[in-house]
């Protein structure tokens, strides 16, 4: 039998060629391992063949993390304060207040009493004044929190965040605009009326609050001679 191919008809148009085998890549995958070995060669990952040893877990390269974290705290979650009311604080400011005054009496005396030069100098020996009563405020407070009103009024002056002294420049800084600027018109006094925590503007600036000691509760129950008391049942 011969292969010829069939005589056309004239006019026809020519057979079409026959098809190409498929490529090697599109075939269908005869088995298991035949379909890994395409989809890893499709992906780039090295996929073990069936029955392939397994690579043990130990030899993978853990993971490199952050390192250590450290966690600051200042101490602001158990800072519950009491705030020391206004009529306590104002006492406070008129006892350091008389102080203040004593440290810039001898330079206002020279300012008062002197002409000319002189006056120069009574300015200089209050602002000297000043800066002794600022240091001697600020070495008290960040000591103890305490100066002379708050020893008088038991009031402490310490951070608002943590609770924690301030150190001498908060405490100095604290000072001068207390009695420098809070006075103008008493505006620095009456912000402590605004706000919860009674935090003049002196405070604001310094980042300060004053504070009173813990009140201390009493119940019948924490009544010591309640203790020895005969058991009512036992005595019947």
């Amino acid at each position: 039998m011969s292969n010829t191919e069939p005589p056309r008809k004239p006019g026809s148009p020519p057979p079409a060629p026959p098809a190409p085998p498929p490529p090697a890549a599109a075939r269908p995958a005869t088995d298991l391992d035949d379909l890994l070995r395409q989809i890893g060669e499709g992906s780039g990952a090295d996929i073990p063949g069936i029955g392939a040893k397994l690579t043990d877990p130990s030899d993978a390269e853990r993971p490199k993390g952050l390192g250590p974290v450290a966690i600051e705290s200042s101490g602001a979650i158990n800072f519950n304060p009491e705030f020391a009311s206004i009529g306590t604080r104002f006492a406070g400011f008129l006892i350091d207040s008389v102080v203040t005054i004593a440290a810039l009496a001898p330079g206002f005396a020279v300012l008062a009493l002197g002409s000319g030069a002189l006056r120069f100098s009574g300015i200089l020996i209050a602002m000297v004044g000043l800066l002794l009563a600022a240091w001697w405020y600020s070495s008290a407070v960040s000591a103890s929190g305490q100066w002379i009103g708050n020893r008088v009024t038991n009031t402490k002056v310490v951070d608002v965040t943590s609770g924690n002294l301030l150190d001498r420049s908060r405490a100095a800084s604290r000072f001068l605009i207390r009695a420098l600027i809070s006075p103008v018109l008493l505006l620095g006094f009456i912000l402590a009326f605004t706000n919860s925590q009674r935090r003049s503007f002196h405070d604001q600036f310094a980042g300060s609050i004053v504070t009173r000691p813990t009140r201390e509760s009493w119940s019948v129950h924490d009544d010591p001679s309640t203790d020895n008391a005969p058991d009512s049942k036992s005595a019947q």
